[in-house]
């Protein structure tokens, strides 16, 4: 069981969420995983986080039906959060690497 789960709440960040990934796989502290739920979007968006995602189990995707709000999509993820503490990244933003130490 990861300490830290990172929930991340995505829709149409198609030119953002690659680097808000690349910022937790960057984390100094190692024992996390993230969550990502994927608002239906409709552009490129679940694409990309999946192609970042492939082969590495730290990261958990998944993806609404429709369109549901933030509110809602970040509750999924915390359903599904495993760690003892959680940290919300949102597709737009860049997490310094020593942010979970």
């Amino acid at each position: 069981m990861p300490v830290i789960s990172a929930i991340m709440s995505v829709y149409n960040n198609e030119n953002t969420v690659e680097e808000a990934m690349n910022s937790i796989l960057g984390q100094t502290f190692q024992d996390w995983e993230c969550i990502i739920c994927d608002d239906a979007s409709d552009d490129g968006t679940w694409h990309k986080i999946n192609g970042i995602a492939r082969g590495n189990a730290r990261f958990i995707v998944m993806r609404n039906d429709k369109n549901r709000g933030p509110a809602f999509t970040r509750n999924r993820c915390i359903e599904k959060a495993r760690g003892r503490y959680i940290v919300i990244q949102d597709a737009d933003d860049i997490s310094a690497p020593d942010r979970f130490d």
